[in-house]
């Protein structure tokens, strides 16, 4: 957990009452805090992409038959405004809620690959998306409070991503195209560095509320996003909406 004094506790602010209450998130970003219903807009605004590619998938997927590349635009917009109120209010409650929209995205992915390798069903991923995103996050509020930071549950989900896209790829029955997941590696790296760089202070103006290192995150990681659901779209008949691996 960070330290509380990092932290704007003005009474009489936006979300000061709230941030007493749950307590205050385990990272400090480089933006200054303000006394306003946005407290970082660099951060909080920045969210827009995720938000605007949510709304993309929903167009793109509006004659989908397969209900897994449907969801992608509800994961989107979870992503997106779960973050927007994380970085509005900066309390340690709605940052575990911000964590929540990562949850449902990345076991979006996760899950779909494995059901790409046999494990789980195709028609049971939105359902199972929503039960271990419930469970992770409840798992995730609890270990933080023990010293777990709660970024380490990403980078697992993230690690076993990669191991059962190898695998379902080894054993596919067919060639698997993988311009679009290194693409959308290449975007979530890009946009971990400037994360990185924001909270080591390396790239960091804290009276700029336009562009801060962890906003840039934000915008590579909505390409990342995007790029996506371009990977997983050829595992699904056109005709069908089911997993043809």
């Amino acid at each position: 957990m960070a330290n509380p004094a990092d932290f704007l506790m003005t009474d009489g602010c936006p979300w000061v009452d709230l941030r007493k209450w749950s307590g205050v998130p385990n990272v400090r970003w480089c933006e200054d805090q303000i006394c306003s219903w946005i407290a970082t807009p660099a951060n909080t605004w920045s969210n827009l992409g995720y938000i605007a590619v949510g709304f993309f998938f929903f167009w793109f997927t509006r004659k989908e038959k397969s209900e897994n590349i449907r969801f992608y635009g509800v994961a989107a917009q979870w992503v997106g405004w779960t973050s927007f109120i994380y970085h509005a209010s900066l309390t340690f409650a709605t940052q575990v809620f911000d964590f929540l929209g990562m949850f449902v995205f990345f076991y979006l992915i996760l899950i779909q690959n494995f059901a790409r390798i046999g494990i789980g069903a195709c028609d049971r991923v939105k359902r199972n998306v929503w039960i271990w995103t419930a469970a992770t996050t409840v798992v995730s509020s609890t270990v933080d409070k023990l010293g777990f930071p709660i970024q380490g549950l990403v980078v697992l989900l993230i690690v076993g991503i990669l191991v059962t896209e190898a695998v379902a790829s080894m054993r596919a029955k067919t060639k698997v195209g993988h311009r679009y997941f290194f693409l959308s590696l290449f975007f979530l790296g890009i946009g971990a560095a400037f994360s990185a760089s924001d909270v080591t202070r390396k790239f960091c103006d804290p009276n700029d509320h336009w562009i801060q290192g962890h906003a840039l995150w934000h915008y590579f990681g909505s390409l990342a996003l995007l790029c996506s659901i371009f990977h997983y779209r050829q595992f699904y008949s056109r005709e069908t909406g089911r997993l043809s691996v």
